[in-house]
């Protein structure tokens, strides 16, 4: 009888303790960016938020993650206070998740554009020109609202008549990021970057071949010769200038904070 007195009152104890940790989950509010001094920040390893959450949070507890929606999963899991990362993605995960809303104060506005291999001359002005064409023609603009503006469920994508032989144009993305790049029912990738892509081998009059892996995996297999052009909403920051070569900007990315809504 004692000693199952005692491990009754080792299970209380651990359901208080269990109890009391739950509670402690989403603590710290967070209305504002000065709010966040001291919070428990998530970011994406290589990501633009991860430079961003140490120069201007120096006192907050940066956690870092292969992907920025294992960062979310995180932060929806209470396990940390918010997230760094662009505008994008973090207007379609409010879309999906309402108890979830970004900080009207952006963090940085960066230039996106596509990243191609040091010396590759002939691809990065091949991609610079396109993206000169699609701005001036209106494309450009067409693609945000197809893409990025849409309200509804479902997204207008293109069609392109690509060759089916011939040496592919190899392009890295990290398709978890949608609507600028994701994997559709069908499995392909798509989205405005997937879009993008196909433009590019339309230009060039290649097949495309997409390889999907992580973001901070990208850089390196584009140096490697892996890829031969990044084009997954990468921005063209002056790091990743010391090691690749960057396009024409064709976004101009805000990067903000993703938080939980206060309990009303």
């Amino acid at each position: 009888m004692k000693s199952i007195s005692i491990r009754v009152l080792f299970l209380t104890l651990l359901s208080v303790s269990i109890m009391i940790s739950g509670c402690s989950q989403h603590s710290h509010v967070i209305e504002k960016l000065s709010d966040a001094q001291t919070a428990t920040i998530g970011v994406m390893i290589g990501s633009t938020g991860e430079n961003i959450a140490r120069q201007r949070f120096p006192q907050g507890d940066i956690k870092h993650y292969d992907d920025i929606m294992d960062a979310f999963m995180a932060l929806k899991g209470g396990k940390i206070d918010a997230i760094i990362t662009s505008y994008v993605t973090a207007n379609q995960l409010c879309k999906k998740n309402p108890e979830f809303h970004l900080l009207s104060e952006e963090l940085s506005k960066e230039s996106v554009a596509v990243a191609v291999k040091k010396g590759d001359t002939l691809l990065l002005q091949t991609a610079s020109s396109l993206i000169g064409e699609l701005e001036a023609n209106g494309t450009l603009a067409d693609m945000r609202k197809r893409w990025i503006d849409n309200t509804g469920n479902s997204y207008q994508e293109h069609e392109f008549a690509l060759p089916n032989s011939g040496d592919a144009l190899r392009i890295g993305v990290s398709a978890t990021r949608e609507p600028m790049s994701f994997v559709d029912k069908n499995g392909e990738v798509t989205g405005f970057d997937g879009e993008l892509a196909r433009r590019l081998a339309a230009k060039l009059n290649k097949p495309v071949k997409f390889y999907d892996m992580k973001f901070m995996a990208l850089i390196p297999a584009l140096q490697s010769g892996k890829i031969d052009a990044i084009i997954s909403n990468v921005i063209a920051s002056e790091e990743r200038k010391k090691k690749v070569d960057f396009s024409r900007p064709y976004f101009l990315m805000p990067q903000v904070m993703l938080v939980k809504k206060a309990a009303q």
